[in-house]
């Protein structure tokens, strides 16, 4: 594996890369928080479970689902999750419109607005926080990437 690291391209690392963090931030965060074993309160739980089924979504409407105020929602998040409920959300977002920068040749002022972002400069800058590349070098970067594993094979075989 370590020999194939070195002969890879930045795309490829890039991807590698991209899928690592998905899988740690998946795994490790709630363990990290929790004490003893404990897990989040069922609620939270189906708070995550609501955001990923809706990013769209408010705080208001996800405290009173659940009967909570929403501070006690926002801070509850906070201390299972380690970031803030808004971040959470904006961050899930932007991964959801990476998927389609990588995916579809639709306009990346249309995705941004598919996704609920304000406008596509604010898009940009959390693909840049996220990602380290503007959402067009991103899209580049990952057009060449599958264009080159599909050379010689129909797409989707």
């Amino acid at each position: 594996v370590a020999a194939g690291l070195h002969r890879a391209s930045p795309v490829d690392l890039l991807a590698v890369e991209t899928w690592l963090l998905d899988r740690l931030d998946r795994t490790s965060v709630i363990r990290r928080r929790s004490r003893g074993g404990a897990r989040p309160p069922a609620w939270l739980r189906r708070v995550v479970a609501s955001v990923h089924d809706d990013e769209m979504v408010s705080i208001d409407a996800l405290a009173r689902r659940q009967g909570v105020h929403p501070s006690h929602l926002t801070r509850t998040f906070r201390r299972w999750h380690g970031c803030a409920l808004s971040s959470y959300v904006r961050d899930l977002r932007t991964q959801r419109a990476a998927v389609d920068l990588r995916r579809t040749a639709l306009p990346i002022a249309r995705i941004a607005a598919t996704h609920g972002f304000a406008d596509q400069s604010h898009f940009g800058r959390c693909i840049r926080r996220l990602f380290g590349l503007s959402p067009g070098a991103y899209r580049r970067a990952h057009d060449s990437f599958y264009r080159r594993r599909s050379r010689g094979r129909t797409v989707g075989a």
